[in-house]
Order: structure tokens, then sequence, then C-alpha cells
């Protein structure tokens, strides 16, 4: 059992290691090289998103109704993919100070990331499985799917995201 918890302990050290690693950049101001910004990407990712999630999940899972599939995959990813901009406008020291179209174009981050992988993970299997557990076959290849899709889609709009956009402080 010792053996077992320090196995678990380095795991999840490696993780958070590379969940919380951020570099400093000290006295200098991030900037956009590209004209388009994560923001400007967004609507073209979520709809391939949209349309690889609920197409995956539906011919995995052997789900009749495409609709019934698109509703509770459309629900999730925007929650998914609102979280960030929500969270990072309600944090120093942007909260209180900016509009929210000011942080938009001021925000050095990319949406995509570890942490907002951990989100839509969160986020969207509850959404997708609370829908769709009744109209699938089996319920165990209801929630790998949906992981594995949303892991897959994730990491796409990230790299797609870093080709289109590109920044540097």
């Amino acid at each position: 059992m010792r053996k077992n918890n320090w196995c678990v302990s380095v795991v999840t050290g490696l993780i958070l290691s590379f969940a919380f690693s951020f570099s400093a950049a000290a006295n200098s101001s991030w900037r956009w090289i590209t004209e388009s910004r994560p923001y400007d990407v967004l609507p073209f990712v979520i709809v391939f998103t949209l349309l690889i999630e609920t197409y995956a999940i539906k011919h995995l899972c052997r789900i009749e109704s495409t609709f019934r599939v698109f509703v509770p995959v459309f629900l999730g990813n925007i929650l998914s993919y609102a979280a960030p901009y929500i969270g990072y406008s309600q944090t120093p020291p942007y909260a209180g100070y900016y509009s929210f179209a000011e942080i938009l174009d001021r925000c050095p981050f990319y949406t995509v990331g570890t942490v907002y992988l951990f989100i839509t993970l969160i986020v969207e299997i509850p959404v997708v499985y609370a829908f769709l557990r009744k109209k699938a076959d089996n319920k165990n290849i209801l929630f790998k799917a949906t992981f594995a899709v949303n892991v897959f889609t994730t990491v796409l709009v990230a790299i797609t995201e870093r080709v289109i956009c590109r920044g540097k402080w």
C-alpha cells in the first residue's frame, strides 16, 4: 500500500508541476505579434469542436439521434469555453479596472492550455453524461468516449491557437 502511495504522489507532483509552471518576464509586457487573438479564432474552433465531439460520441456510443447528442455537447462546450474568460476577468489586475472588451485585448494568454483541459473535463463530462446516460448503450463507453474526444479536441484547439495567434513577452 505504501508503494502505491509513493507512486501516486510522484505522478500527482509531476502533473501539478506542469500545470502550475509559469515563467517570469520581469519588466516586460505581453505583445501579440499577429493581428489575430485567441478570441478571434474561438468561433471557428468551437464549430469544429462541436462537429468532432458530436459525431464521435454519436458513433462510439451508438446513439441514433444526432440532435440529442448535439445539445449536451453544445451546452458543455459553451460552458467550458466561457469559463477561462470569466475567471480571468475576475482576477487582479483586471477585475474592476477594465471592461471585458479591454481585458480580451490586453490578456496575455491563450484560451486553451493545461488548466483549460481540466476545466473542460470537469465541466463538460458531467453535462454530456447527465444528458446521454439513458440514450447510450453502455455508460462506461459514454464516459470514456466523452473523456477521450474532449482531450483530443482540446489538444487540437491548443495547437490551432498557437499556430494562428502568436505573442511574446
